[in-house]
C-alpha cells in the first residue's frame, strides 16, 4: 500500500494507522461539507425559481416584441423582414414564435364551478381541466364533490384539443343549468 510522508507536518504521514485514520476522517468531513454546500445551493435555486427568478441568458425579444412579430406574420411578412424591423436574426424570430405557439397549445385550461345545495346545507364543486397527454392527445379531467372533501375524478381522452374544448364546453353548460356558478 503506498504511503504519503510529509517532511514538515508529521500528522499528515500515512505510514502509521493513526495518521491514515486522521486523513480518512478529514476526507469524510470534506465530502460532508461538499454535500451540505450542494444541498444549500439546490435549495436556493428552487426558492429562486418559486419566486419567479429565471436562470440563463436573457431572451432577445420581450413579450410585446413577440406579439408585434405575430401581428407582422399574420400580415404576411417574412421572417427576415420581421427580424430586420425588430433588430434581430430571422431564426430568433422563428424560434420565439414557435415557443409562443407551443405555450399557447400546451397551456392548461381549467374551470372551477361551485354551488350551494340549500336542501342538504352543503357546498359542492365541479372542476373541469384540459391537459396535454404524453402521447400527443388531450385529456379532459372532471372532478366533483363536496367542498372540503376528496371528490370523484373521471378522465376522458380526446385526439385533438378542439374536441376536448367542445367536451369541456358541453360539460360546463350542463353544470350551469344545474345551478353551478
Amino acid at each position: 500500500m503506498p504511503t504519503f510522508e510529509s517532511l514538515s507536518e508529521p500528522w499528515a504521514n500515512t505510514n502509521t494507522p493513526t495518521a491514515s485514520a486522521m486523513l480518512t476522517m478529514l476526507s469524510a468531513f470534506a465530502q460532508l461539507d461538499r454535500a451540505f454546500i450542494l444541498a444549500r445551493t439546490k435549495g436556493g435555486r428552487e426558492r429562486a425559481k418559486a419566486n419567479g427568478r429565471r436562470f440563463g441568458r436573457r431572451p432577445k425579444l420581450n413579450e410585446q416584441q413577440i406579439a408585434h412579430a405575430q401581428d407582422l406574420q399574420r400580415e404576411g411578412r417574412g421572417m427576415r423582414e420581421i427580424g430586420a424591423l425588430l433588430g434581430c436574426n430571422a431564426s430568433t424570430i422563428s424560434r420565439a414564435l414557435q415557443v409562443q405557439q407551443q405555450e399557447e397549445e400546451n397551456s392548461m385550461t381549467a374551470i372551477m364551478l361551485t354551488r350551494i345545495d340549500g336542501h342538504r346545507n352543503m357546498a359542492r364543486f365541479y372542476k373541469l381541466d384540459i391537459q396535454p397527454t404524453l402521447f400527443g392527445e388531450w385529456s379532459l379531467v372532471r372532478e366533483w364533490g363536496r367542498i372540503g372533501h376528496a371528490g370523484a375524478v373521471r378522465v376522458e381522452t380526446y385526439r385533438t384539443r378542439g374536441v376536448a374544448d367542445v367536451a369541456m364546453a358541453t360539460n360546463w353548460a350542463k353544470r350551469l343549468k344545474r345551478g353551478y356558478r
